[in-house]
């Protein structure tokens, strides 16, 4: 870092040994144990300021000056600190699309950095800094976006725990509110998941070329072009965990966002989120949703809960006796290409079929043996 400008343009010396760390780790031999102490009492200090990042605040003062972020900046409480309602209002998707050139140019940059290195999104480093100290995402090289990513597994996992009533939760719920509104605010550009970004790449100059990020354009040409026979097993992997999580929680998918949101409001404001119960609903009531974009959207979502039971959250939650193994009757019925739920269909018609048979005769014998 010794040719970085130490007057505080750019981040200057103290954003490249944060980088560094970030990138490298003091464990591979990056950053000495007695820098990564000082760096991480600095991260400390930035939770106190305004804008953990001198070029944002440079590019953006103008708009916050006029108060793109007065909302923001009056809620939270005094517990979440400034910065961080700064950066939530500047990362907003919404926010983001309507500030100046240069402002967004260097909120995008800093997201990007973000999303590879976690330790560079200040606060939700500090909020997750137990998850991040112990396994599994104990030891992982920064860079890729790999820790991050295995805060998302966990978070999945903690969900489903608390969702079987197994009483685990190995997320605290500090780290799992701050990592939920971290990912809504990357909802809606590629190139702030690095994973997917990185394992999707030739796919997206050989099908995808022409479109801006943004709005999820890119990620949905992707989608589209998955099952073409030159996308790589990689990128379909990273599609189907990013698809995974935009049908537990909407708020995570750009365009339904967009085009559903009054049709949310009115037809599903009581659903809990974060397990596909708004998706569920929307697909569940399609017939009484007004806006034609909203239609479109939840018919996507509605074939892909179809083709791939793992998309479907809801029903699979329900039916999660029935598709585990080893005694699960469809427990080795693969989830994609409507199979499995193809199964359980027919597993509910043969169930059905035998309370019929079991059932007595009308007037015969009462309803002693009815089974219900």
């Amino acid at each position: 870092c010794g040719s970085e400008p130490t007057d505080g343009s750019g981040g200057g010396s103290i954003g490249c040994l944060l980088r560094l760390s970030a990138g490298v780790g003091a464990q591979a031999g990056g950053i000495s144990a007695g820098c990564e102490k000082v760096l991480d009492a600095a991260r400390a200090q930035l939770l106190a300021q305004s804008l953990p990042d001198p070029r944002v605040g440079a590019a953006c003062a103008a708009p916050l000056r006029s108060g793109v972020c007065r909302h923001a900046l009056r809620t939270g409480g005094a517990s979440v600190p400034l910065v961080h309602r700064t950066m939530r209002c500047l990362r907003s998707p919404l926010v983001r699309a309507a500030l100046p050139h240069d402002c967004r140019r260097e909120v995008t940059r800093l997201m990007m950095g973000e999303a590879r290195n976690i330790s560079l999104d200040v606060y939700l480093y500090h909020a997750c800094a137990l998850e991040l100290s112990a396994p599994p995402c104990a030891g992982l090289a920064g860079g890729a976006g790999a820790r991050r990513a295995c805060l998302q597994r966990s978070q999945d996992r903690s969900r489903l725990a608390a969702g079987n009533s197994s009483g685990a939760w190995p997320m605290s719920r500090r780290c799992s509110r701050a990592l939920s509104a971290s990912a809504i605010e990357r909802s809606d550009d590629i190139r702030f998941h690095a994973p997917l970004l990185d394992a999707c790449a030739a796919e997206r100059v050989r099908f995808c070329v022409d479109l801006h990020p943004g709005d999820g354009r890119v990620i949905g040409c992707l989608l589209q072009h998955r099952g073409h026979r030159d996308t790589a097993p990689a990128c379909r992997q990273q599609l189907h965990v990013y698809e995974q999580r935009a049908m537990a929680d909407f708020r995570l998918d750009a365009p339904l966002v967009r085009a559903c949101s009054s049709d949310i409001l009115i037809l599903c404001p009581n659903e809990t989120l974060g397990r596909g119960a708004v998706v569920g609903c929307l697909i569940h009531r399609q017939q009484e949703i007004s806006a034609d974009a909203c239609k479109h959207e939840v018919h996507r979502l509605g074939q892909a809960a179809t083709r791939d039971l793992s998309l479907n959250r809801p029903v699979a939650d329900a039916c999660a006796a029935a598709l585990s193994p080893p005694s699960g009757i469809c427990s080795a019925v693969p989830l994609g290409g409507g199979r499995a739920l193809g199964c359980l269909q027919a597993a509910r018609a043969a169930l059905r079929g035998n309370r019929d048979a079991a059932a007595p005769p009308p007037g015969g014998g009462g309803g002693a043996g009815l089974v219900t």
